[in-house]
């Protein structure tokens, strides 16, 4: 079982609750501490030596100037699901991670991969083995991640590899912004290869690789136990992304390793959303040293090319213990094991980090998110705690979109049968939406095996949107409709933005009778950005007043435009509605567009 990840589900009949949420008063205590410092060492892939040890330095972490912030683009009332997409399939679907780039979605989970053409939704799968093309057949893959670097525009993977006992972590980089071309995957921590430096990673079994991204470097977290060190429980190696050692110039670069204590237990990096030097690593510490709870933000600077990267430390102590999640009871008498606490998610932008991880509210599991502002001094400036009575949700994991708004994925087991998806956003202080179903489990419960245990990650994954920046990805784990005890993933694409409607007519002065084609476009706000299959429609309304009607109907093609030919016997104004897609159930579930309108353009005769 995964150090950090939920171990196994019984599934059976439940019933579906309204979810309202319950938001805990921020703590606002900071300090610093003096958690145990990491000491680095260096090492090679199977494909290059290891160099000599060379040792940590320290300092203090400076801010770079931040980016101007974008004018906010105007918001639906409640998160809008823009896009359902049919995910990985199949028992065991775990260890969920999902990534955005350019012109395409990439999730992966424990047995496959699959990238999405963002504007179609059109997917296809390949073996992790195949994403990562393992030098040797005989590598086993397990519990891979993905992230994208929105800054450098290079998809990164990374996963365990066992190679007859000989374990480490694999990473493999892209040649561009399209995850169709990749440099060679290396295998970096193998006992075999790190001589004369001796960081084995005999016993990297037990958590999934966690990948942060600065604009200069990357860092890959796990938990590593050292079989000749029993105080080393935690890896975290940093790469050169640029330069000519960097990953993003050959993907051979030796790592510079950290090697941590168990306190770091729970660590999670952060891909940064927007251009910034520092890499920011959140660690959640209930094991209490000195005795009492505390969060602690790593801030590394530096390129980890000659030397390895500089860190400060600032540790920060909220008013409430980190409390690990309950054990999640399921119809049988079977739970789902949640672990210890862990962050499952971490987003910085512009100044501001937020860590996400599973908690205990009252005997249900909940989602505890902490902000920490990181541009003029490291703080804590919010504890907030997500949860509904009654309900549980867990495996949570967070994404900031372009105007600053925290968007949170979690699963959840109690509204539903079988596990659902559902996503909230945080409106401003002690504030955050209601749950929007992006997909309401359903577990078809064999009768010759009920209530049916199946081994689940329970994992779910977040990504901002680099080219329609309002819009965050989600993916996680749902029940498989119609299949007894089984699971499938869904990806979806979620916004608080409304779409941008248009309409342009071929002409404005026609002959009675004459036709006049009418081309309808439906985008994202701020972006090009368009989408495949959005309801829409033409409507007119005549030049002396009266009804708006609908006149002709469709859908958009792949660039967000339905075209429409019409003959024309009375002047009229026209105008484009991108219509609202109905939603069932109760929280609301699967696809929902807010309705737009475009400007009126008036028709006249010569």
């Amino acid at each position: 079982m995964n150090r950090h990840a939920a171990s196994a589900i019984a599934v059976g009949a439940t019933t579906a609750l309204a979810i309202g949420l319950s938001v805990a008063p921020p703590a606002l205590a900071a300090g610093t501490g003096d958690a145990a410092d990491p000491s680095f060492v260096r090492i090679g892939s199977d494909a290059a030596p290891a160099a000599p040890a060379r040792a940590a330095s320290a300092g203090r972490s400076s801010a770079s100037p931040q980016p101007a912030a974008r004018a906010a683009a105007k918001k639906a009332k409640s998160e809008q699901v823009l896009q359902v997409l049919k995910g990985v399939q199949g028992v065991g679907v775990d260890g969920m991670s999902v990534a955005v780039g350019a012109k395409h979605v990439v999730q992966v989970s424990e047995q496959l991969a699959r990238t999405f053409v963002k504007a179609t939704g059109a997917g296809q799968n390949k073996t992790v083995n195949q994403l990562f093309k393992t030098p040797s057949s005989t590598a086993t893959l397990s519990q891979p991640a993905v992230a994208y670097d929105p800054i450098g525009k290079r998809w990164i993977v990374a996963a365990i590899s066992d190679q007859a006992g000989d374990i480490g972590v694999i990473v493999r980089v892209s040649k561009g912004s399209a995850p169709t071309k990749w440099f060679p995957s290396h295998v970096y921590g193998n006992a075999a290869t790190d001589a004369p430096v001796d960081v084995g990673m005999t016993d990297v079994v037990e958590s999934v690789p966690q990948i942060g991204i600065s604009s200069n470097k990357v860092a890959i977290t796990t938990v590593a136990d050292d079989p000749d060190d029993a105080s080393v429980a935690n890896r975290i190696m940093f790469f050169p992304s640029t330069g000519p050692q960097g990953l993003y110039a050959d993907g051979e670069s030796d790592a510079w390793t950290a090697l941590v204590n168990s306190t770091y237990d729970g660590q999670m990096p952060a891909v940064n959303s927007t251009k910034q030097a520092n890499l920011f690593i959140a660690v959640p510490d209930s094991d209490a040293i000195p005795s009492v709870d505390d969060v602690t933000v790593t801030t590394y600077t530096g390129k980890a090319t000659t030397d390895p990267p500089v860190f400060s430390k600032n540790v920060m102590y909220p008013d409430d213990a980190l409390v690990a999640p309950p054990a999640v009871p399921q119809t049988g008498g079977d739970t789902l094991d949640l672990g210890p606490v862990a962050f499952t998610g971490v987003a910085w932008r512009k100044g501001k980090l937020w860590a996400t991880a599973a908690t205990n509210c009252a005997g249900d599991a909940c989602v505890r998110v902490f902000g920490v502002t990181t541009s003029a001094g490291v703080a804590l400036i919010a504890d907030e705690t997500v949860s509904s009575p009654g309900l549980d949700w867990f495996s949570p994991s967070v994404a900031i979109d372009g105007s600053g708004k925290v968007h949170l994925v979690a699963a959840d087991i109690g509204s539903a049968v079988g596990p659902s998806l559902a996503v909230f956003v945080r409106k401003g202080t002690d504030n955050w939406t209601d749950a929007r179903l992006v997909r309401r489990g359903r577990f078809a419960v064999d009768p010759n095996n009920s209530p049916g245990t199946l081994e689940w990650g329970g994992s779910s994954s977040a990504a901002w949107d680099p080219t329609s920046p309002w819009d965050v990805w989600v993916a996680g784990v749902t029940g498989a409709s119609g299949v007894p005890n089984d699971l499938t993933s869904r990806v979806a694409r979620v916004s608080l933005a409304k779409n941008v409607a248009s309409v342009k007519a071929s002409k404005t002065r026609v002959a009675k009778g004459g036709k006049v084609t009418f081309t309808a476009k439906l985008k994202r706000p701020d972006s090009k950005n368009t989408f495949n299959g959005l309801p829409v429609a033409l409507q007119r309304k005549p030049v002396n007043g009266g009804s708006w009607k609908t006149i002709k109907s469709g859908k958009t093609t792949q660039k967000g435009i339905a075209k429409w030919t019409v003959k024309v016997s009375k002047p009229g104004r026209y105008r484009t509605l991108g219509k609202s897609v109905a939603q069932t159930g109760s929280p609301p579930e699967g696809r929902m567009v807010a309705k737009v309108t475009s400007k009126a353009l008036t028709v006249t005769l010569i």
